[in-house]
């Protein structure tokens, strides 16, 4: 017979914001009432007693556990926003972020867990979570390491109106620009997609429904690519290489009619991108 494992962990100095008043419970914490845009301090140190949420790991499955279970407890709130200040291990902090994040329909739940497992504790895990029938059920997740994580932000990026979340990483290792750039679609009629466009170095231009990327490589080596939203579709319109029998001259390749030219410059339509992803194109 296995042993009875319970693991407690001790969260201190985090802040919860949330829409609602302070109110004291039955244990003397203070919770949300019903005035707007309260915020509530939890001081000190205090013991969330995690065992039977998946003791099988002292990492992140009980951290995410005890999101999704503190998540529920508050579910009612039309938002709330989650920042430990010191929670579980040194690899990072545990942060949420819930209500209508996308449209005035549906709510959602963005949780980032830090260290994914007692054998990556440098990992963190960003994982998106929709409120269905007073349950959250997961729609994607991402994990990587926490040194390359950049960010994830909320963010109109294929020009429909409607924000989309896109996860951004920059590895540590590499010897070429490498902004690793992963865009979950949202559709007013489906939600968020549960599949991910990724995208090498991109620059978005939502007004235009247009991407413009560059690959991982040397110079010489790589190429530039112009590309257009097609609902939750990215279509390649052209590319951009640096001619291989023309000296300082480029290649620029329609996808469309498969047809290529050779100019002397680089078209002004790829100035928009960052003047370092240029610059290396362009040495």
């Amino acid at each position: 017979m296995r042993p009875f494992l319970t693991v407690v962990f001790l969260i201190s100095n985090f802040i919860l914001v949330c829409n609602g008043s302070q109110i004291k419970d039955t244990t003397g914490h203070t919770r949300p009432g019903y005035n707007r845009d309260s915020v509530i301090h939890f001081t000190g140190k205090q013991s969330i007693d995690t065992s039977g949420v998946g003791g099988d790991s002292v990492h992140a499955r009980n951290v995410l556990a005890f999101a999704l279970k503190f998540a529920e407890k508050y579910e009612y709130k039309n938002s709330f926003t989650y920042n430990s200040q010191s929670l579980m291990t040194d690899s990072g902090r545990l942060s949420m972020d819930y209500g209508y994040l996308f449209d005035k329909q549906l709510k959602y739940l963005i949780v980032r867990v830090p260290s994914i497992g007692n054998k990556l504790e440098n990992d963190v895990g960003i994982y998106l979570y929709l409120l269905k029938n007073n349950h959250f059920a997961r729609i994607c997740s991402m994990i990587d390491q926490r040194e390359a994580f950049t960010g994830d932000t909320l963010e109109d990026v294929n020009g429909d109106g409607y924000k989309d979340l896109v996860i951004s990483w920059y590895s540590g290792c590499g010897c070429c620009p490498r902004a690793d750039v992963h865009v979950f679609l949202y559709k007013p009629d489906v939600g968020v997609n549960t599949e991910d466009v990724a995208l090498m170095n991109p620059t978005f231009l939502p007004g235009k429904k247009l991407v413009y990327t560059m690959s991982y490589g040397h110079p010489d080596e790589i190429a530039l690519y112009k590309c257009k939203w097609s609902g939750v579709k990215l279509d390649t319109l052209e590319s951009v290489v640096t001619a291989p029998t023309h000296k300082n001259k480029l290649e620029i390749e329609s996808k469309i009619t498969g047809k290529t030219k050779t100019v002397n410059k680089l078209p002004a339509e790829y100035r928009c991108m960052s003047k370092n992803d240029l610059e290396w194109f362009l040495p």
